[in-house]
């Protein structure tokens, strides 16, 4: 694995007058560095992994620079989704929570969060769409809130609030001190393993027929952006994502990364080998080309989106195959196969 890979330094970005041209001069610039490192043949997985180094120094110097340090020790921050899971790329959506140490007042907290979002978004990391930030009243909170809160899920577990559970599961603080965090994450995990009717409910409700392709076998487009295309995320890596998850909590294993998901599946002969291959190849090629998508959206200086037109060649710059449409039909199959066996596999309860 080459984690040595390096990217641009920001640090002389962190200030608060450095202008905002210069942070997106920075972005551009690290598009460029992940295009070259691609074109060089750099596995997606090993880019990954560097990458995600990158992420995390830019979270937590971010953070120190925009949250004064009087609050950052009353308080943790939680990485959810990507982030969480060790998988983030150069558009990743700012995914998080906060857990607050003791109960105070966070009128003076509020301010400096949306300050922090605000210039993460400048370095690229987008406001995330669901709103899952510390700035909405659900995803934060001192720890007793928080289980309080988990447990109303569980309670009344509609699938609103199975979202919520199983978009706790992936998370993971930003710092070393985790035993805030591991108290509510075991919570929701061993609710999670021990009902049978949420775990039908993902495979039902939230994976069922979301891979991109329709009842006969033909891509199933979105409109967005002025386009339409297949959207990589929704369409092919979330199914497929979700659908591992799932399968590892079930099994009682509590790691977040889908890497080691697919390998404990493995290792459990929980999913079938052959199944798992094209799974992993599926996963590997979704990285890879949203990664892509996201190098050429930065480079034209549009805002990121997932939309991509089959046939219809990548930006300029790349030197690496272009994926056909029967590359992209054989991994959309791959993830329903997939979706189809959750769906076998986590029946209603009767």
């Amino acid at each position: 694995m080459r984690n040595e890979l390096s990217f641009p330094s920001f640090e002389s970005l962190l200030h608060f007058d450095a202008p905002l041209a210069d942070r997106r001069r920075w972005l551009r610039e690290v598009a460029v560095c992940s295009q070259n490192l691609l074109n060089e043949g750099v596995p997606i997985r090993d880019f990954m992994a560097a990458f995600q180094g990158l992420r995390v120094a830019l979270l937590q110097r971010v953070f120190e620079s925009t949250i004064s340090e009087s609050l950052r020790e009353r308080l943790v921050y939680v990485r959810f989704g990507s982030a969480g899971r060790g998988e983030d790329l150069l558009s990743s959506d700012l995914d998080h929570a906060i857990i607050l140490r003791d109960s105070f007042d966070t009128s003076t907290l509020l301010p400096e969060l949306q300050r922090f979002i605000g210039r993460m978004n400048e370095f690229g990391c987008p406001v995330c769409q669901g709103f899952v930030m510390g700035t909405n009243p659900r995803w934060i909170g001192t720890r007793e809130q928080w289980l309080k809160r988990i447990q109303g899920y569980f309670l009344f577990p509609d699938w609103e609030n199975v979202r919520y559970l199983f978009i706790s599961l992936d998370g993971r603080p930003m710092y070393e001190d985790t035993e805030d965090w591991d108290a509510i994450h075991d919570v929701v995990f061993d609710g999670i393993r021990k009902s049978p009717f949420i775990c039908w409910e993902m495979a039902h409700l939230g994976i069922h027929k979301s891979v991109a392709l329709n009842l006969f076998g033909r891509v199933r487009v979105q409109t967005g952006s002025g386009k339409t295309g297949l959207n990589i995320k929704e369409g092919l890596l979330t199914p497929i994502l979700h659908s591992v998850r799932l399968f590892t909590v079930a099994d009682g294993y509590p790691v977040s990364s889908t890497w080691q998901r697919i390998h404990h599946l493995r290792t459990r002969n929980l999913v079938p080998a052959n199944l798992l291959d094209r799974v992993e190849s599926a996963v590997e090629f979704g990285f890879l080309h949203r990664l892509r998508k996201q190098i050429d959206d930065v480079l034209m200086g549009r805002e990121p989106s997932d939309l991509v037109v089959l046939g219809t060649p990548f930006g300029g710059g790349w030197r690496m195959q272009e994926p056909s449409r029967e590359d992209w039909l054989r991994h959309l199959e791959t993830a329903k196969e997939l979706e189809r066996l959750a769906h076998r596999k986590f029946p209603k309860p009767r």
